[in-house]
């Protein structure tokens, strides 16, 4: 509730620098708001696309943690500060998924001479379909994301 209070003192005084010279500083207000528009919408965006399918401990190393990287001073800080940490949190997990494969059904398929166009049968083909499922931290875990079982073996 407090920080509510400072951002409403905060744009009472960012009111009144505006109804007295529709400026800000020797910036015009509208180009101030369209440049805050365009950086809230740019954060908006990095929120929803970006920070959920990068992993936070290893930016340099995916094309999407570089572009995070190269564009961090667009950030504004309540995603640099708080959004980040929670990403991080999202990110990764300590769970390992299990696929539950059946070579059986891939193999019959195979002898059968079908071509497997829903991927059903084919063994990447159930992989697939299962890992579809999955949250995406899981795919980022520092650890075995998952385990495969076939099924009849041990």
């Amino acid at each position: 509730e407090g920080n509510n209070s400072s951002q409403t003192s905060k744009l009472s005084e960012l009111l009144a620098l505006l109804s007295e010279s529709e400026a800000l500083g020797k910036h015009d207000a509208r180009g101030v708001h369209v440049r805050y528009s365009l950086l809230k919408a740019l954060n908006s965006l990095v929120t929803a696309d970006v920070l959920p399918f990068v992993d936070m401990q290893q930016l340099r190393k995916s094309p999407l943690g570089r572009l995070l990287l190269g564009c961090r001073q667009f950030l504004l800080p309540e995603l640099r500060d708080s959004d980040l940490r929670e990403a991080v949190a999202r990110a990764t997990t300590s769970t390992e998924e299990a696929l539950h494969l059946d070579r059986g059904t891939a193999y019959t398929c195979r002898e059968a001479g079908r071509c497997d166009t829903a991927g059903e049968a084919m063994v990447f083909a159930q992989a697939a379909r299962q890992s579809a499922r999955w949250p995406c931290k899981v795919f980022r875990s520092q650890a075995h994301p998952f385990r495969v079982r076939y099924k009849g073996e041990p």
